[in-house]
């Protein structure tokens, strides 16, 4: 009876031991699913984070190219209105220039004057032309001929009925150049532009002189050459009492002062041509001046 007690204990012992090993296996099993269920959860829910997280950053990229385009535009159309702006300043300035192609007959009227030398001993009386060169607070000083600006004579320069008296203040030894000043500023009158640095043949060029000693003329023509003296030949038409005019280049420099007419006697005088003293005689009769 024992015997089989024991037997029977054993058996029941292998059987608790067997429905143990069984739990435990089931137990396993099913953790297995539940880890791998709890696994796959977590890749599928990584995964939508990833695919949050990219279409999150394609969101802001498409934001950002959106803003990016925007400010590209912004910064080509501000541009683009200043290069708009720049060509219309520039389109002004040929449009003036193209205008502007040579000193207007008011431009050089505002740097000439009428001079008047008398020699009251001698009962003589002359007109001539000059060009306003510099202005002081005190003086103005006016380039002519010599012998317009004669020594020892009394010269005025008149402007709208207004007298004002000049002095002589230099004589060129060679050259038919002269120098005189007035004390004060002459209503209107300015200062030449400058002085060219050369002229060529065919080069245009325009004066304003006293037309027989009484009214402004303007004339326009071209620089013709040199003579044997290298005194400036220009076709230009001239007349009595437009000695010491300027002529001006189209840019309204300085490129000559007439002081004759072409002539082989008294009646035979080429009112066509005037003659010059040339820019590189002024310039050296001037150095120091202007």
């Amino acid at each position: 009876m024992k015997k089989i007690l024991d037997w029977l204990e054993n058996i029941l012992v292998a059987m608790i031991v067997a429905c143990i090993i069984l739990g435990s296996i089931f137990v396993s099993i099913e953790l297995a699913k539940t880890f791998e269920e709890i696994y796959e959860t977590y890749q599928i829910k990584q995964k939508q984070l990833i695919q949050r997280q990219v279409l999150e950053q394609r969101t802001v990229f498409k934001q950002n190219a959106i803003l990016t385009k925007q400010k590209i535009q912004n910064i080509l159309k501000t541009e683009l209105e200043k290069v708009q702006e720049e060509i219309k300043v520039l389109e002004e300035k040929l449009k003036i220039k193209s205008i502007k192609q040579k000193p207007s007959y008011q431009e050089l009227k505002d740097v000439t004057v009428r001079i008047i030398g008398k020699k009251p001993e001698q009962l003589l009386m002359w007109t001539g032309t000059g060009i306003v060169i510099k202005i002081t607070d005190d003086y103005t000083y006016i380039l002519t001929n010599k012998h317009v600006a004669q020594k020892n004579a009394l010269l005025y320069i008149v402007e709208k009925e207004k007298e004002y008296k000049a002095k002589v203040i230099k004589h060129a030894e060679k050259e038919d150049l002269a120098l005189i000043r007035i004390y004060g500023k002459i209503t209107n009158k300015k200062v030449i532009k400058g002085i060219a640095d050369k002229i060529e043949p065919q080069n245009k060029v325009y004066s304003v002189g006293m037309y027989l000693s009484k009214k402004y003329i303007y004339t326009e023509g071209t620089m013709a050459g040199l003579n044997k003296d290298n005194q400036f030949i220009m076709n230009l038409p001239s007349a009595f009492g437009c000695s010491g005019s300027g002529v001006f280049n189209k840019d309204g420099e300085l490129v000559g002062l007439i002081f004759g007419i072409y002539a082989y006697n008294y009646l035979a005088a080429d009112t066509a041509k005037a003659i010059c003293v040339n820019i590189d005689e002024i310039k050296i009769f001037l150095e120091g001046i202007i």
